[in-house]
């Protein structure tokens, strides 16, 4: 079982990342895609720099993993998915085509069409729904998860297959379903579970050695991108040097006891995943209508779109004290 202080650690992880993948979906390039200015550099950036979100969320989701399996085996972890990750996203893909029916403004290429959401019982093997990958990917997880559990035991074939991925280019199919993504950071979150990893691996001094190493090579690895090369690697390797940075960062801030629990209210993550682009549709729909597409309407926008994330909180927690058997469904269970 996970001890409290690595639960805490993982949830405090995961409302980042759940932030920032809001952040990034509220880019309002998708408003005009064909202008270069100043604007779109500008969100283009802050995308890079979070790209981290997602890997973030499987590297957690591998650590996870390994314990669920252990105790329940595939059956059982099998049943547990399906109502924990399947029923969701069949359920959050209707609301969002139905939410989303009156003002496809802003969403129209990340919330499924109802031509998709007719093969929802094949959605898993589906690349369309773009908003949903992560969810789907541990859906396919879970299914093979004898054969993942294999892998991740033996950490000579987890380094192998880290490298491997390394090398797949940005052109392949492999690329465009995130499976190097799905490969390196869900392989490093099993092993940290397989080593015994607890908590904090580093003392006070190191994890400040690690934590500016990781802050210089995430700074380097941008440098690369913007001034040399644009190879996929760099968007493979710079979320570990970002995840890096918050790990240890969080380490310190643990060890000066700056770290609280993590509150009630916040517990809705994974409903915030599901929801925000439904949000975002809106939002964003009519943040358009009202400035326009110039670049300081854009910029204004983009920024503006981040409280969305609090929306959606606030409709998470309104839903699960007002409609909590309907809140166990859109949220798994959690």
């Amino acid at each position: 079982m996970m001890n409290g202080r690595l639960s805490n650690k993982f949830r405090w992880l995961g409302f980042i990342a759940t932030w920032t993948v809001v952040c990034i979906h509220s880019n309002t390039i998708k408003w005009d895609s064909q202008s270069t200015d100043y604007g779109n550099s500008l969100q283009l950036l802050i995308a890079d720099i979070f790209h981290f979100a997602v890997p973030l969320f499987f590297v957690i989701s591998g650590y996870m993993f390994v314990g669920s399996y252990e105790r329940r085996g595939w059956k059982q972890l099998l049943c547990s998915k399906f109502k924990s990750l399947y029923i969701p996203l069949v359920s959050w893909s209707i609301l969002g085509v139905i939410a989303c029916l009156p003002i496809r403004i802003y969403a129209k290429h990340d919330v499924p069409t109802f031509s998709q959401v007719s093969l929802l019982p094949l959605m898993v093997l589906r690349s369309e729904a773009v908003h949903f990958w992560y969810v789907r990917a541990l859906v396919f997880i879970a299914i093979l998860s004898p054969l993942v559990m294999a892998c991740v035991k033996r950490k000579w074939m987890v380094f192998i297959i880290i490298v491997a991925s390394l090398l797949i280019p940005e052109s392949s199919v492999l690329a465009r379903y995130h499976i190097p993504v799905i490969a390196i950071y869900f392989s490093a979150g099993g092993v940290l579970a397989i080593s015994g990893y607890k908590g904090s691996l580093f003392s006070p001094l190191s994890t400040w050695f690690l934590f500016l190493s990781c802050l210089i090579g995430l700074l380097f690895a941008n440098l690369v991108r913007m001034y040399i090369s644009d190879h996929y690697y760099c968007t493979l390797v710079q979320p570990a040097l970002m995840i890096g940075c918050l790990w240890f960062g969080y380490d310190l801030l643990e060890f000066r006891g700056n770290v609280k629990k993590y509150p009630e209210w916040l517990k809705v993550m994974f409903p915030v995943y599901c929801m925000h682009i439904i949000v975002l549709c809106w939002v964003g729909g009519i943040i358009r209508e009202v400035l326009g597409t110039s670049a300081i309407a854009r910029v204004f926008g983009y920024f503006l779109l981040w409280f969305t994330f609090w929306v959606d909180v606030c409709v998470a927690n309104l839903i699960r004290r007002r409609l909590p058997n309907f809140y166990l469904i859109l949220s798994g269970g959690r």
